[in-house]
């Protein structure tokens, strides 16, 4: 009686053993295969969007929908993140392309695994920029002319550089000229107000200072030098 005691012990011990390492099983096969889910998310998000830029550039158009690019049997080979499927929302010069996650938490993860998304409350948004070709030419800024449509060769907005640069200058004919520093090899200007200005050779008329001006200063230069040759001239200076 004693031994059919033990031997039931060792099965119940055995089939918690087992019953353990199923569900560890279980768990590592469902992690598993939810990082290869994941993954392919992250992949069909990359598709999705450069397929979409090529349709844009093709058409002159963003897409109104995905069976706009894909066929339906391309659209049955995308996973579903989250049981959730894909759809464009047009958003100013971009196209976002979207899916509503679960939890903002959630969605945060997805759009930090591809390069651009962001999130608005719980919807992963991939951000799908107007390609260049597709614009109007009536909206570019121009670096040559355009003979048959001379309202494009001239600037109709202010630019804001937003702290970028423009460089290889060949002329610049401006009314003013506001500057934190300016470095160039010549400049002529009728005025220029500067806090800082760098130049190579700067020709000028005359220079004009809150004591004295340049002018004013170079004829008195030149009076002292007509003195000190006349007081040569009589042996009085060495």
């Amino acid at each position: 009686m004693q031994k059919q005691g033990f031997v039931l012990l060792e099965v119940i011990a055995a089939v918690v053993i087992l019953s353990s390492l199923m569900v560890v099983t279980t768990q590592v096969w469902q992690s598993m295969a939810n990082n290869r889910n994941q993954h392919e998310w992250v992949t069909d998000a990359e598709m999705i969007r450069q397929a979409t830029l090529d349709y844009w550039v093709n058409e002159g158009a963003p897409p109104t929908t995905l069976g706009d690019v894909f066929t339906a049997t391309q659209l049955a080979t995308f996973t579903q993140p989250w049981q959730q499927s894909w759809y464009f929302v047009e958003s100013g010069n971009w196209l976002e392309l979207s899916v509503d996650a679960p939890s903002a938490a959630e969605a945060d993860w997805f759009a930090s695994q591809v390069a651009g998304a962001f999130v608005q409350g719980e919807r992963l948004v991939v951000p799908i920029w107007q390609p260049a070709g597709s614009w109007s030419a009536e909206h570019l800024l121009h670096r040559t002319p355009v003979f048959d449509k001379p309202h494009l060769n001239s600037m109709e907005a202010d630019l804001d550089m937003t702290n970028q640069a423009i460089s290889n200058v060949a002329n610049l004919n401006a009314n003013q000229i506001d500057a934190d520093s300016i470095i160039a090899r010549s400049i002529l200007s009728t005025s220029l107000r500067a806090s800082s200005i760098d130049v190579d050779t700067l020709y000028v008329t005359d220079v004009i200072t809150p004591q004295n001006s340049l002018s004013n200063l170079a004829y008195w230069v030149d009076q002292y030098e007509q003195l000190w040759l006349s007081c040569q001239q009589q042996g009085k200076c060495m």
